[in-house]
């Protein structure tokens, strides 16, 4: 088992025990779920970017995409933010006190407007978002593919029918894509030359997956997976307000197209295939 399974499973695995029926019903009265946080908080994961981002962006990646898979409802990637070195404490509280913490919402270049480096923390959350959306795809695809196979209509599984089958492959294909472009941004992150057309890449891929599955994964439940109840709503409500935060797909298209463009710039096929994948470090290990 690697290194990057095993941060997946610790983080996932914490979140899902302190998960509920009763956790669930808190959330949805407002109120904040300490619970969860103090033991997130204990076992180091709200201060693993302390040594700075690069170092530990992979780790960090794969905290977040457990976040996803759990649809864990707390300010994760904020606390992060607040320890890197001299960054959160401009903007952000002590992330052992989630009530003083400012939920950034994608807001960064605003909250770090006169810090050098802002424009990094940017695009780490929007990675971070993606590596978010890419957790929560997962989940929902598995989900899904559970309901359809269990649900009897017609005297037969909902899975048989090949309307179903197809409506699932699509889904598949969006959470593999997502999941690819995620792995290769964080791969390609120790390189600051292709550092921001990675990330945005991966947003961009993950944000369109998001809009893509959440809908199929709806029409495949149909009303029960708009139930307080059923987690299903849980996961999209996270995957609409994700893929709009550290930039919309929108935003990220035109920032990537901009920077193809340019006068000077490289041209678009030389851009694509120009990059040179680096090796594996414990900082920049995929997901998987």
């Amino acid at each position: 088992m690697t290194s990057d399974t095993l941060i997946f499973d610790s983080a996932l695995r914490l979140m899902r025990g302190h998960l509920d029926g009763a956790t669930w019903q808190a959330h949805a009265r407002g109120e904040f779920l300490a619970a969860l946080w103090k033991p997130l908080v204990g076992a180091g994961f709200s201060d693993i970017l302390v040594d700075g981002i690069d170092e530990s962006v992979g780790d960090a990646m794969q905290v977040l995409r457990a976040q996803g898979t759990a649809a864990a409802p707390v300010p994760l990637l904020e606390a992060m933010l607040a320890t890197v070195p001299g960054w959160g404490k401009d903007a952000v509280h002590d992330a052992n006190n989630p009530a003083t913490l400012t939920s950034l919402n994608g807001n960064v270049r605003g909250a770090f407007a006169t810090h050098a480096d802002a424009d990094t923390l940017w695009l780490f959350g929007a990675l971070a978002r993606a590596a978010q959306m890419r957790g929560a795809l997962e989940h929902i695809l598995a989900l899904t593919a559970e309901y359809v196979n269990t649900r009897v209509q017609f005297g037969k599984p909902l899975a048989r029918q090949q309307a179903v089958q197809h409506q699932l492959a699509l889904m598949a294909e969006e959470a593999a894509a997502a999941g690819v472009a995620v792995d290769y941004a964080i791969r390609m992150w120790p390189q600051a030359s292709q550092r921001r057309f990675t990330a945005a890449s991966a947003k961009l891929r993950a944000g369109e997956a998001a809009g893509k599955a959440a809908a199929i994964a709806h029409q495949m439940h149909g009303a029960i997976g708009y139930t307080q109840e059923y987690e299903l709503q849980r996961y999209t409500r996270s995957l609409w307000s994700w893929r709009d935060q550290f930039g919309n797909e929108a935003e990220w298209a035109q920032d990537i197209g901009t920077e193809l463009t340019q006068p000077g710039g490289a041209p678009l096929w030389h851009a694509l295939t120009q990059t040179s994948t680096p090796p594996l470090t414990r900082s920049n290990q995929p997901n998987h």
